[in-house]
């Protein structure tokens, strides 16, 4: 984890109902606005444990999102040496990771909707 720089919060969108059915994975991942990252870094030592953060996401106001990094399948070192095993993480490259998708909303987001993200427990 030394080599970690910090935390910041990443948005993975999703299209799952656009065409063509035979690319499904480039279409439903691939769009201008699908991946909205940032606006701050916290950087790693001010956060105690990021295998214990609590993550909320609302969308126009409503919850959509709740759940707690202690439920990704791996955690962030095992994450970073899988990654790092396919190509090289250099200064500057970021590895986006996430919890397993229970909790996690499917439901639709219209253009000109509105996010508000919230961290818990984040700060040493």
């Amino acid at each position: 984890m030394k080599y970690v720089f910090g935390y910041t919060c990443f948005i993975d969108g999703s299209a799952r109902d656009l065409p063509p059915a035979g690319n499904v994975f480039y279409q439903a991942k691939s769009r201008d606005t699908f991946a909205p990252i940032g606006p701050f870094i916290v950087t790693a030592d001010e956060i105690r444990d990021p295998h214990k953060l609590q993550i909320r996401l609302w969308v126009n106001g409503v919850l959509k999102q709740n759940f707690n990094t202690s439920d990704m399948a791996h955690n962030i070192p095992r994450c970073i040496e899988w990654v790092s095993s396919i190509h090289a993480l250099g200064t500057g490259r970021r590895a986006c990771h996430r919890p397993n998708h229970r909790g996690l909303s499917r439901s639709r987001t219209a253009t000109g909707s509105s996010s508000r993200w919230r961290t818990s427990g984040a700060f040493a």
